[in-house]
Order: C-alpha cells, then structure tokens, then sequence
C-alpha cells in the first residue's frame, strides 16, 4: 500500500489536464464578464444606428435638395442622437 500511494504521488499525468481545465475556465469566466458589461452599451448603440438610418431615409425621400444637402441633414439630425 505504501508503496501505491508514493507510486501515485509521483505520477504527474493528470497535472497537465487540471491546468488545462482551470486555464479554460477562467477564459470562460474573463469572456462571461465582459459580454456581461458591453452587451448593454452595444444594444443601445445599434438601436441609435436604427433611428439614424430611419431618419436617413426619410430625408433622402426628399427629391426637391441635392444629395450633399440631404447628407448634410441626415448628419445634424443623427447628431442628436
């Protein structure tokens, strides 16, 4: 018996599959944190880009300006957002 427990002490292949294990897991933990504070801030965004496009077709449905005076509309009005 004394001799299966020193036997086991010494025997390191499992080590190299606990690193690899805690290594990934941390990366999970480090990706799960940061999605977890962009993914409002980014939600908000594509909804500003939404309304900005909306906005942008609305003006540019104008027939009666030039396209550098519709451009320079849509860039006022997406300012605002």
């Amino acid at each position: 018996m004394t001799r299966f427990i020193s036997k086991f002490r010494a025997d390191e292949c499992g080590a190299v599959t606990v690193d690899w294990v805690v290594l990934t897991a941390g990366i999970v933990g480090l990706s799960i944190a940061v999605l977890a504070s962009v993914g409002g801030s980014t939600a908000d965004s594509g909804d500003d880009i939404a309304l900005c496009q909306k906005r942008m077709g609305n003006i540019m449905a104008r027939d009666h300006r030039t396209y550098q005076q519709n451009m320079r509309a849509v860039q006022r009005r997406c300012a605002q957002i």
